[in-house]
């Protein structure tokens, strides 16, 4: 994350995903950059002292959050700076009678 005073972790669930959010109120990242920032092509060839919200790690629980049916995303936090949202299925979307059963 970029660097910022508060640090805000949150969750929501539904039936068939969690939503983990990190917000923060750094300087965000950039609208232009936000699709690409989480990629390793944008990691390995941009300058550690040009990097915009990106690390190593989170490109890397990318990854992971992918291998397990989710996915990592970047937008705008309401603290003002960069909000990085990881979801995760909960249950596989073509088993609607786990989720009634549940």
């Amino acid at each position: 994350l970029a660097s910022g005073s508060r640090v805000v972790l949150s969750c929501d669930s539904g039936t068939f995903a969690l939503a983990v959010h990190v917000d923060d109120d750094g300087p965000g990242v950039p609208r232009s950059v936000r699709a690409q920032v989480l990629e390793w092509q944008y990691y390995m060839a941009t300058p550690p002292s040009r990097q915009v919200g990106c690390r190593a790690e989170v490109v890397l629980a990318r990854q992971i959050a992918r291998a397990h049916g989710g996915d990592i995303l970047v937008g705008c936090s309401p603290l003002g700076g960069a909000r990085f949202t990881m979801r995760l299925p909960l249950l596989a979307e073509d088993a609607p009678e786990l989720a009634a059963a549940s």
